[in-house]
């Protein structure tokens, strides 16, 4: 299977929304205590945005036409704080595979480029969260 990870486009929009809106189903029905459903998922403000925000990155999975997965990098900064030591990180934000197309590696190849990018802009830590009861993901990580 010939996969490429790239940069999101602007003409990705649709198929973005689509995985976002799966992703968001998921986590309302894994969590509907923290999560709801969004309709729309996100707006094309936000999408261009995030296009255009030099600390953010959203890598695309495609697999011929078709968007198989997606990541969500932010890099960020600590506020000013008397406690800890200011420091710059990347936070990823979403990991989503379609659910046809896992457990085939697009997860880890989506992961192996976004270190790549985070390198690239010279960040040297990395965090994400994942909820207790997300054990798929939690087994993910942990490869």
């Amino acid at each position: 299977m010939d996969i490429v990870v790239r940069k999101a486009l602007e003409a990705d929009f649709d198929q973005v929304s689509i995985i976002f809106a799966d992703e968001n189903a998921f986590h309302s029905q894994l969590l509907p205590e923290r999560f709801q459903i969004a309709d729309p998922i996100m707006t094309r403000d936000w999408f261009d945005e995030l296009l255009t925000n030099k600390n953010k990155a959203l890598l695309v999975a495609e697999f011929g036409d078709v968007l198989v997965g997606l990541v969500l990098i932010n890099l960020k900064t600590t506020p000013d704080d008397p406690i800890f030591q200011p420091r710059r990180y990347a936070y990823i934000e979403e990991v989503s595979v379609v659910k046809e197309h896992r457990g085939k590696g697009i997860g880890r190849q989506l992961m192996t480029k976004s270190h790549e990018w985070i390198v690239a802009q010279g960040v040297e830590e990395v965090e994400l969260f994942v909820w207790e009861r997300n054990q798929n993901a939690i087994r993910f990580y942990e490869k």
